[in-house]
């Protein structure tokens, strides 16, 4: 009878195939550190400029947007997490309708998703938001600061 005998692996060998090298992440830590830092600073700071609805409109766009960043989640889930993006920017028509194109454009293309393209237009709606709140409040006075 053959004698078992236990190998050992490197942890290099004991690596999924699919593990992105260090490189790819931390681009990835840095891009999610940068969407915390303008959370952080559209919510508290900007917000605080706009009324009670908008402001509080716009942080849960900008949260529901960065769960998306860092959730693993399909991208289908993508237009349930746009929903809040969505509501805020509805006075910007013409935004809302190129990212509706191109978002159906990407569902219907292989390569347009393996692209990224809705993680893509996610960047966008988050840009979109953080302008929007730091953009000064139409009208000579700022709004007053929610409580």
């Amino acid at each position: 009878m053959p004698k078992i005998t236990k190998t050992t692996t490197s942890p290099a060998e004991g690596r999924s195939a699919l593990e992105p090298p260090g490189a790819v992440r931390a681009m990835w830590r840095g891009a999610r550190i940068q969407k915390a830092f303008w959370w952080i600073m559209a919510g508290g700071w900007a917000a605080r400029r706009r009324e009670a609805r908008r402001a509080w409109g716009g942080m849960f766009a900008l949260t529901s947007l960065a769960m998306l960043f860092v959730s693993p989640l399909a991208w289908t889930h993508y237009f349930l997490w746009w929903v809040g993006a969505l509501v805020v920017l509805a006075h910007r028509r013409r935004l809302l309708l190129a990212v509706g194109a191109v978002s159906m454009v990407g569902l219907f293309s292989v390569p347009a998703r393996g692209l990224g393209v809705h993680m893509w237009l996610s960047v966008v709606l988050y840009a979109a938001v953080v302008y929007d709140l730091w953009r000064r409040p139409t009208g000579s006075a700022p709004a007053p600061a929610a409580r």
